[in-house]
């Protein structure tokens, strides 16, 4: 199984746990309304609302029936939880059009309304897919337009055209709208989780990925630059910002890829090591010190330890920043770990 893919990602970047009910909203949303109209073309079949000739009336209302009991029980399942399995999803948007174009046939009006849930396909697709995977699931939801058109015999091709047009429109125009929607989602979504001035998370998103990515061990630094109100009071404000990009880059070039890296306040940051344990993350941490040394006119105390068993994160944390104090205690531009801890004690 994979998580769900972020480009159709309802998301409230603020406040995850309200996206994640948005978007199981959505999905079963989607997945109702969808098996609705197919029950409305089954109950129309077979009451006589449309004029559907045996046994085109019973083969497309069993593929529906089926079709929509099963893609109903997997959006419910997986879905609607956020999550999906990979082989299955590419088959849906397939199985989707499929079950348009047999009833599109089973009708036998090349002009009837049904052939207006190919555009709503491509709207709600745009949504869902981007970039070539869209392009590839639009041509293949025209092109069963038109095998639908040729199987029914349309004696007038100017309709045809038109539809076909106002395909493509539609196509290029909810394309056009919904590649701007994810712009704008993914600038929110990281203007809400990065500091603006150091370019790392910020504190809550820290604590999310963290605890997303968490795995034994785990080891916690915690950074804070020192005698810094000095430097904001030599050199003013703006080069203390600065001063303070600096270190974030200093941290950020020195730690893992599998690392997290943020801003904890002030002139303090925290950094989580997933898979990193007590001797490991001591040493990462004097790579920081020398890097953020090298780079400004200050440095920076590091406080040092692992999560042990049967212990929370915000334990360790607490741990860590206890132990920032122990470096600054012991003349600052060090790092203090666990064993510094017990002998200070």
């Amino acid at each position: 199984m994979t998580g769900i893919n972020p480009d159709f990602l309802y998301e409230n970047p603020a406040n995850p746990r309200l996206a994640q009910r948005r978007l199981a909203r959505t999905e079963a949303t989607i997945v109702l309304l969808q098996t609705a109209v197919a029950a409305a073309y089954i109950a129309g079949a077979y009451t006589g609302l449309f004029d559907v000739s045996s046994p085109a009336r019973e083969i497309t209302s069993l593929w529906l029936w089926l079709y929509h009991v099963c893609v109903t029980v997997y959006s419910f399942q997986y879905r609607v939880r956020g999550r999906t399995v990979g082989w299955i999803e590419p088959l849906i948007p397939l199985l989707d059009i499929s079950c348009v174009t047999s009833v599109y046939i089973a009708l036998g009006d090349p002009v009837s309304p049904v052939w207006a849930a190919y555009l709503y396909a491509l709207i709600g697709y745009s949504r869902r897919y981007g970039g070539i995977a869209f392009v590839a699931v639009s041509g293949y939801t025209i092109t069963n337009l038109l095998i639908g058109w040729l199987a029914i015999g349309n004696p007038h091709p100017e309709q045809f055209f038109v539809m076909v047009v106002l395909a493509l429109a539609v196509m290029a125009l909810s394309y056009t709208i919904s590649d701007s929607w994810r712009e704008a989602e993914q600038r929110a979504r990281f203007l809400a989780e990065t500091d603006s001035l150091t370019a790392l998370v910020n504190r809550r998103t820290f604590f999310e990925r963290l605890e997303d990515s968490a795995q034994a061990p785990l080891s916690i630094l915690m950074l804070d630059l020192d005698h810094f109100k000095h430097l904001n009071d030599e050199f003013g404000h703006i080069k203390g910002d600065e001063f303070l990009k600096a270190a974030a880059r200093a941290i950020q070039l020195s730690i893992p890829a599998s690392a997290i890296a943020g801003r904890f306040g002030g002139e303090e940051f925290i950094v989580g090591l997933p898979g990193v344990n007590a001797h490991q993350a001591a040493v990462i941490g004097e790579s920081i010190r020398r890097a953020v040394a090298a780079t400004t006119p200050t440095t920076v105390s590091v406080g040092c330890t692992a999560v042990r068993p049967l212990e929370t994160i915000d334990q360790a944390i607490r741990r860590a920043d206890e132990l920032l104090y122990v470096a600054k205690r012991q003349g600052r531009d060090r790092v203090a770990g666990d064993t510094i801890e017990r002998f200070a004690a």
